[in-house]
């Protein structure tokens, strides 16, 4: 927690920029808006993936600069997402506000939130239901009985474009800011590991045993909820309602489900017998090499 805080306290670029964006906001320039938000988002998109990478120096100039892997605005959307740091809801939110920074970037003339083009990207825009954070949190008065409430589902059918991107972003903005924080506290570690060659061999028997106690664990718990639904099948003579895997099914098909798993784990068992044995007599005689 200590670093965290520590770490909200350097970094004054999240203030900063919100500043400015809030700045555009207030001069009423849309171009700067737009411009201003997808460089935030941009960079934040940045600082998420380096929050949750390695602590190497050389990460910006080897992944983020120039023509780097991750250089791109598209680039840095996509890693986020296949990496889970962010859900498809945000990865749609954010491609449709890099559709309109295009937009705005590149045509010179008649272009505004006015724009049918405009109009039509900012009409997907969608915040989840209640997640919206208000700008601002009022304070209660003196005399006050009641906690204010605050609206937090800003976008209406009749929301215009302007205010539906301003909404979005500020949505965006708070989501990203958390889960910096959030993935911080996941960063990956260094692999620094050296590994013997029995080791090696030893890391993969291990491997493809565990695998399979997981897949067979997995099955006997299966079983059990496969028996709690017949029991209660039985006693009131219908269907069942829902299995674990949210399949209307009948007492004769939870059985010829079951029968059919634990065959292909015992078939997946027989055929991976013999590389098993391979690895195992090849850890034996690599350990016998090292004495």
């Amino acid at each position: 927690m200590d670093s965290l805080l520590e770490s909200v306290m350097k970094n004054n670029n999240y203030i900063d920029y919100i500043k400015e964006f809030e700045k555009e906001v207030e001069s009423d320039n849309e171009r700067g808006i737009v411009l201003v938000c997808g460089s935030i988002i941009d960079y934040l998109l940045q600082e998420l993936l380096q929050s949750f990478m390695i602590n190497e120096d050389s990460i910006t100039k080897d992944l983020f600069r120039g023509n780097s892997s991750l250089s791109t605005f598209d680039a840095k959307i996509k890693t986020s997402y296949y990496l889970g740091l962010i859900n498809k809801e945000l990865v749609t939110n954010i491609t449709l506000i890099q559709k309109v920074r295009n937009k705005f970037a590149h045509q010179i003339v008649d272009i505004s939130f006015n724009n049918e083009a405009i109009k039509s990207i900012c009409l997907n825009f969608k915040i989840p239901k209640n997640a919206y954070q208000p700008k601002i949190i009022p304070v209660m008065k003196n005399g006050d009985t009641e906690l204010p409430k605050l609206e937090l589902n800003p976008i209406k059918k009749d929301t215009p474009s302007k205010d539906r991107f301003i909404f979005t972003f500020r949505y965006i903005f708070t989501i990203l800011l958390g889960r910096i924080f959030e993935a911080s506290q996941e960063r990956r570690i260094k692999y620094e590991k050296i590994l013997t060659a029995d080791q090696q061999v030893l890391l993969m028997i291990n491997t493809i045993e565990e695998s399979f106690k997981k897949r067979e664990d997995d099955l006997i718990k299966l079983e059990d909820s496969y028996n709690e639904l017949r029991e209660r099948a039985e006693k009131s003579g219908e269907k069942v309602e829902k299995t674990p895997e949210d399949m209307l099914v009948t007492i004769e098909s939870i059985d010829d489900n079951l029968e059919r798993a634990y065959k292909e784990l015992e078939e997946d068992e027989e055929r991976f017998a013999p590389l098993l044995k391979m690895h195992k007599y090849t850890y034996e005689v690599l350990r016998n090499s090292l004495k």
